[in-house]
């Protein structure tokens, strides 16, 4: 699998597996998650106050929301590059044609469907998704205080 569609595939994930509906107010927990936060590579999650989240450019990446319990920050997916996650993976695969199997793809399709976990982390400095199916760990570190 070339290196974009990895990336693709596992920023779907993660903000797939970004995003969660469920409205609470932005309160004690919740305003430790709210602000920017950014990953080794550069790679950007905004979480607002109202609950939403973009990934990187919204005009192109990942818009969904979001909720906090405890440590958890849940996000769900909701349009990626102002698609639906579907539509998504199906341009991708158009324009990649032949990385993936029709498996690989309609796998792709419900990870992204599937609510993404993150862990804030004790001191409220970083947030993690740890992804078995992948085997790979993505930290994200608050880059706004």
């Amino acid at each position: 699998m070339n290196n974009r569609l990895f990336r693709v595939r596992a920023t779907l994930i993660l903000v797939a597996a970004y995003a969660i509906t469920g409205l609470i107010g932005c309160k004690g927990k919740d305003s430790a998650v709210v602000g920017k936060w950014v990953d080794e590579h550069g790679a950007t999650l905004m979480f607002k106050a109202d609950h939403s989240f973009a990934e990187g450019d919204p005009e192109k990446g990942a818009i969904g929301t979001w909720r906090a319990e405890d440590k958890k920050v849940t996000l769900m997916i909701k349009t990626m590059g102002g698609k639906s996650p579907d539509q998504f993976v199906d341009e991708q695969v158009k324009s990649h044609p032949g990385i993936l199997t029709p498996a690989q793809i309609e796998s792709t399709k419900k990870q992204i469907r599937q609510p993404a976990e993150f862990t804030l982390s004790d001191d409220g400095k970083s947030i993690t998704l740890s992804d078995a199916s992948l085997g790979t760990t993505v930290k994200f570190s608050r880059s706004d205080r």
